[in-house]
């Protein structure tokens, strides 16, 4: 179900170990979960600023 995953920050951010803040892109269906701000959504994708994510189903 994820595609990808990257910073929104720098790698300073890996030193201090500040939570960071991601980019997930799902296909959206009936086991696509996660919860997070919607940054687009086109033809059954969708890409979220994610807080939490539940990984069910097929990776794409």
């Amino acid at each position: 179900m994820v595609v990808q995953f990257r910073s929104l920050h720098g790698k300073n951010h890996e030193a201090m170990r500040v939570p960071r803040e991601q980019i997930a892109c799902v296909r959206t269906g009936d086991y696509s979960s996660a919860q997070g701000v919607l940054v687009w959504e086109h033809s059954g994708l969708a890409c979220i600023q994610v807080f939490s994510r539940q990984v069910i189903g097929e990776r794409i």
